[in-house]
């Protein structure tokens, strides 16, 4: 719809609608980011200790007890899984900024602090 049809309030429906989505992805990717911070570090832990050896694996709040050799293979697939989703997210996150910046620039929108 071109900027003529449009009224204030529905420009700035539409810009918060598209500040809310791209900082709902930041914070998506921030969470996912510290989450996958988490599983490196215990990774880096259990990569050196004896494989057969016991550990303790949290799974949808209760505590398993596995060995290193089962719970090492999970934890580096979900680190890898979370790597993924972090990458998906930071290119939908550019497209979002992207299409918000040509809103802006089309509608010819000047942000007052």
């Amino acid at each position: 719809m071109p900027q003529s049809h449009r009224s204030a309030d529905e420009l700035q429906a539409m810009y918060s609608q598209h500040k809310s989505r791209i900082q709902k992805l930041i914070a998506r990717v921030s969470k996912l980011e510290s989450e996958a911070e988490e599983h490196k570090l215990v990774i880096e832990t259990l990569r050196p200790l004896d494989p057969p050896r016991k550990c303790f694996h949290m799974i949808n709040g209760v505590l398993v007890e596995k060995s290193i050799r089962e719970v090492l293979p999970m934890l580096e697939d979900l680190h890898k899984n979370l790597l993924k989703t972090i990458e998906v997210l930071l290119e939908k996150y550019k497209s979002e900024d992207a299409a918000f910046k040509q809103f802006v620039k089309e509608n010819n929108i000047k942000v007052m602090s």
